[in-house]
């Protein structure tokens, strides 16, 4: 998995972890209205990109049990992130 994640799937999120991809969202979300506003099509869609890769890391921390995410959906997501 990809920058070592693989040993955050296995416990619980901290409040640094959470703080942490807050910041790595609002990055992104920054990154994202420069490229809006500089009508930069690649800086959206790297910005876009980097967002859904951290929504999908916190889904993943988050959610523990297959019960909570379907099977298929937590293969294609590790299937992604790998």
């Amino acid at each position: 998995m990809a920058f070592k994640q693989e040993e955050f799937l296995n416990r619980d999120m901290t409040e640094e972890r959470k703080h942490l991809r807050d910041l790595l969202l609002m990055e992104e979300k920054t990154e994202y209205m420069k490229a809006e506003i500089e009508n930069d099509m690649v800086g959206k869609l790297d910005a876009v990109v980097d967002m859904a890769y951290v929504y999908i890391g916190t889904l993943l921390e988050q959610c523990k049990e297959m019960s909570t995410l379907s099977q298929g959906s937590y293969i294609l997501i590790r299937w992604i992130l790998n």
